[in-house]
């Protein structure tokens, strides 16, 4: 994924469902392959569904 490329950014940003600043943010992290951006949005989803339920776990045990 070419980062100085708008319509690349943007056709990245619309096929992961993330904003266009994501992918910028993905290609700093990572790099510009197309495989370790999908990757870097795989794990952020991963441990973003590890606090939810991790916060939804501490909330059902404190009541």
């Amino acid at each position: 994924v070419d980062a100085n490329d708008p319509n690349e950014v943007a056709y990245e940003a619309r096929k992961l469902n993330v904003s266009v600043e994501e992918i910028k943010e993905a290609i700093r992290e990572v790099g510009n392959n197309r495989e370790d951006i999908e990757g870097f949005f795989n794990r952020k989803q991963i441990l973003n569904e590890r606090l939810l339920f991790s916060g939804l776990r501490d909330r059902s045990t404190n009541s």
